[in-house]
């Protein structure tokens, strides 16, 4: 069992982020509301609330989430992730717990910018023979923690929200996070017929670009729902929602240039694509292993003609979730960007590899 005092004074980590409050009253919060712990990133938009607990009385977990919802409700560019730490009891288990807050936070997350919430028990995330508890950004504190999407909130609402971002947060840090969930948790699964494989991802790349991550290595598509498959002249895309059609269909002059373009887009066009408040991109799929095999299927166009070559009658892929898999994931740059990536994004630690 963590004491609260003890809980407080914990050296709790998420890279880039710095303490903001620990147990007094928050600083720009509502009367009377005093977290346990709270990370903050350097221009204070996200911030990470953390609350221990050791009760039983499923009414204190859920006024923590309804407490931190309007904390970050009190400004509209506030954004930021619930950590619950617990100590279980015969009666009252982590698993418990996310399935008692999912039906709340299904129904209260359209008007707040609370993006999730993680409960993880306390011993693992600090064990007693360790100094300092889980960096948040760490493969271990995913695989020990469960998110409130786990039970089964919503199998592609989980996928959708796993690949959306948010120009609020540090997004290596945050793509980080949800490309171990991805590759830890997911699989690729492909039917066809009656005849079913699946595939861990064991190398993809982040490419994102937003109105404020302009990234211009990263090729517009149309695909307005995430977790689609993309395919390019480079290889496979695991989708991320893009408003581009939306925006195309009330602006003609952008609807031309996206024709005029098409595969080989001009200096011109990504000048004027710069300026359009337009957000697009995808995981690039460079690896895939196949699932009960030590077999990798290595390089993005190997990775397209595995995923879609078939013999049958039909061909279904999908993205599901998988058999958990125990392993680590080191960052690295992107490969092959050309010259289409500036010296800003081409050092961007963007590729997420299993060791």
């Amino acid at each position: 069992m963590l004491n609260d005092s003890i809980f407080k004074e914990l050296n709790h980590s998420y890279a880039g982020y710095t303490k903001y409050a620990n147990g007094g009253k928050i600083p720009n919060g509502f009367e009377g509301y005093k977290p346990d712990f709270v990370l903050a990133n350097a221009d204070q938009t996200d911030f990470v609330i953390f609350e221990s607990e050791v009760t039983t009385n499923r009414k204190t977990y859920i006024g923590n989430m309804v407490k931190a919802a309007e904390f970050l409700s009190k400004e509209s560019k506030r954004t930021g992730t619930l950590v619950i730490v617990m100590q279980e009891h015969d009666n009252t288990k982590v698993v418990q717990i996310v399935d008692q807050l999912k039906h709340y936070y299904k129904w209260m997350r359209s008007c707040t910018n609370l993006k999730g919430v993680w409960v993880i028990k306390d011993d693992l995330y600090k064990h007693p023979d360790q100094v300092n508890p889980l960096p948040i950004d760490s493969n271990e504190f995913v695989a020990n923690s469960k998110h409130i999407c786990d039970s089964n909130l919503d199998a592609m609402n989980e996928l959708e929200e796993l690949l959306h971002f948010s120009d609020n947060l540090d997004l290596e840090v945050d793509a980080k996070i949800k490309a171990t969930y991805l590759m830890t948790s997911y699989v690729i699964k492909k039917r066809v017929d009656n005849v079913e494989t699946q595939y861990y991802l064991n190398n993809i790349e982040l490419y994102y670009y937003s109105p404020k991550h302009k990234d211009t290595c990263v090729h517009p598509h149309y695909f307005k729902k995430a977790g689609s498959f993309r395919v390019h002249f480079s290889g496979v895309d695991i989708t991320f929602a893009s408003n581009l059609s939306e925006k195309a269909e009330s602006d003609n002059t952008l609807r031309e240039k996206l024709k005029k373009a098409g595969n080989y887009p001009s200096l011109e066009y990504k000048v004027f694509m710069k300026d359009q408040e337009l957000t697009y991109g995808g995981f690039l799929i460079r690896e895939i292993q196949e699932v009960g095999t030590k077999k990798p299927i290595k390089g993005p166009l190997c990775v397209l003609c595995e995923l879609f070559n078939f013999e049958g009658e039909a061909l279904h892929l999908t993205i599901e979730k998988g058999e958990p898999r125990d392993i680590k994931i080191k960052t690295d740059k992107r490969k092959n960007l050309g010259k289409n990536a500036g010296p800003l994004f081409a050092e961007k630690e963007y590729a997420f590899i299993v060791e």
